[in-house]
């Protein structure tokens, strides 16, 4: 008669649960690192832009108070946030941003009016920033301009 196979009493493990522990551990580190960067994108997304900036990129030189005139304007074109300083009288100055708040178009300075004109749809902008003509939604927020030793400084935050 021939023998019959043994099963085993115990001494032999089968290879399931390791494997079967070693997917949980592998899954669970999975994602926790996406959590982590999940985590990581949200936090960016709230932190405001201003914030992560240093106070250097926060102020913006333009050059001699000498070198522009009563009534006169002059663009300065820095990075996404270009703007505008206009000279009103010998000690006021104003800075508004360049930028329409209609479409994003650059605005233009038209000494006649004292007005920042849209050449995309005809919107104007008064020394306030308010809007006096056509289809911008939102006023034009003021800078803060400084003078220090006859030379112009404008904050952009």
């Amino acid at each position: 008669m021939p023998e019959q196979p043994t099963t085993g009493t115990g001494a032999e493990q089968p290879a399931q649960p390791e494997r079967r522990s070693f997917f949980n551990r592998l899954f669970k580190t999975v994602l926790g690192l996406w959590g982590a960067a999940f985590a990581g994108v949200v936090i960016s997304y709230i932190k405001s832009p201003g914030e992560m900036r240093s106070a250097e990129e926060k102020v913006k030189r333009v050059g001699p108070v000498t070198e522009l005139e009563i009534g006169s304007a002059r663009f300065v074109a820095h990075e996404r946030e270009p703007f505008w300083v206009i000279r009103t009288a010998r000690d006021e100055l104003v800075a508004l941003p360049a930028t329409c708040t209609h479409l994003r178009c650059i605005l233009q300075w038209d000494k006649e009016s004292g007005r920042l004109v849209c050449p995309c749809h005809a919107g104007a902008f008064d020394l306030n920033g308010n809007v006096v003509a056509g289809p911008p939604p939102r006023p034009l927020q003021s800078l803060r301009v400084d003078t220090r030793g006859g030379v112009i400084y404008v904050n952009l935050s």
